[in-house]
């Protein structure tokens, strides 16, 4: 069975919830499924490393978070299935891939990393770029 159009999945969780380990996942699981779509995961903190080269910084999240809309909205344009990897926490976050999905009349989906916070702050602990653990305990 093929899909009939690409659509965008919308991760959303804690730092350091495994929404990237389920990312990589789910896009194999997809292509296993079919291979009409390619799939392509966005992950803003690559974004972020390829523009400033660090980690995140408040000042400099708006011009990431539009970077991140806008490559979003060019791989959708492109016929292509689209998983958004990261907290997207924030109802307004959604709401702007939302948008993105209603302009391109395309499916929008929602799944929520739901791994308790304690986890979470131990996963921190051994991943290659951790951060501070108040960013995850304030979120």
């Amino acid at each position: 069975m093929e899909f009939k159009k690409n659509f965008l999945i919308c991760l959303t969780g804690l730092p350091a919830s495994g929404k990237s380990t389920f990312a990589y996942k789910l896009k194999k699981r997809i292509l296993n499924y079919q291979t009409k779509y390619e799939v392509i995961i966005i992950d803003p903190d690559k974004i972020r490393e390829f523009l400033y080269n660090s980690l995140f910084s408040p000042e400099k999240e708006q011009i990431v978070r539009k970077k991140n809309l806008e490559k979003i909205e060019q791989i959708l344009k492109e016929n292509k299935i689209v998983i958004s990897d990261d907290i997207n926490y924030y109802s307004s976050m959604r709401h702007d891939l939302k948008e993105i999905c209603e302009r391109l009349n395309l499916k929008f989906y929602i799944i929520f990393i739901s791994t308790p916070i304690k986890v979470c702050l131990e996963w921190n602990q051994i991943r290659d770029k951790s951060i501070p653990d108040e960013l995850i305990v304030n979120i």
